[in-house]
């Protein structure tokens, strides 16, 4: 009798120690869907605040290309007469032009959180700064 209910306790005590393991693994489960939740937000900010970036540096790239065509064509409207025809193709000439753009590309985490555009609607930029929702760390 002894041995069935020593047999019978380490069963019931193996079930609950598995439970318990379960128990611990659905916490993780829970917590890391809400870390995963946290990082895509994370990402999305990080995101927004780079292409803020860029989009000025095209800008001031553009602004500066357009500089140097003018300058160029002062150059040449007020020079080109006085130099050799075989030179006017290099007094001319067009200043390099730079292009700005992603070379990877988004990861998947970044694409799932743009199709479920609606559970980040708090995630805001202001010129180009990210902001935190409310009680969320920075």
């Amino acid at each position: 009798m002894y041995d069935r209910f020593e047999e019978s306790y380490r069963k019931t005590d193996d079930e609950c120690c598995e439970l318990m393991s379960l128990v611990d693994w659905y916490k993780n489960f829970e917590y890391m869907h809400g870390e995963l939740f946290a990082e895509l937000k994370r990402r999305i900010r990080a995101e927004a605040e780079m292409e803020h970036e860029v989009e000025k540096y095209r800008a001031s790239l553009v602004s500066k290309f357009e500089e140097e065509v003018k300058q160029r064509k002062k150059f040449a409207d007020e020079q080109l007469s006085y130099l050799p025809t075989q030179l006017h193709h290099l007094v001319e000439e067009h200043p390099i032009k730079y292009q700005v753009y992603p070379i990877t590309k988004k990861s998947a985490l970044f694409s799932l959180s743009h199709e479920s555009p609606e559970l980040f609607a708090d995630v805001r930029t202001t010129e180009g700064k990210a902001e935190s929702p409310p009680g969320e760390r920075k």
